[in-house]
């Protein structure tokens, strides 16, 4: 079986007793989850040092990451194209 970064991650922490064994899929799904989040600030703070529009990316992130967490979204019943997207 593949173990992934954020596996290998999580181990460490169970084996230095950071965190307790039954906890490790939390864990890792948080690890997994901040780091999107991080690179998503990061291209965002790119583009906009790419583009001169720093405080704007700034500005940006302030109103639409707290609009993204609380805004909710919509949830489809199937978990893709189910094979019809790609032929």
């Amino acid at each position: 079986m593949k173990m992934d970064v954020f596996d290998r991650i999580t181990d460490w922490f169970i084996r230095n007793e950071v965190i307790p064994l039954e906890d490790k899929e939390l864990y890792t799904y948080g690890l997994k989850q901040g780091s999107l989040m991080v690179l998503n600030i990061g291209t965002i703070i790119i583009i906009g040092i790419i583009l001169k529009m720093i405080w704007q990316s700034i500005l940006l992130m302030f109103v639409y990451i707290p609009l993204r967490t609380y805004a909710g979204g919509y949830h489809a019943r199937t978990g893709g194209c189910q094979g019809s997207c790609h032929k």
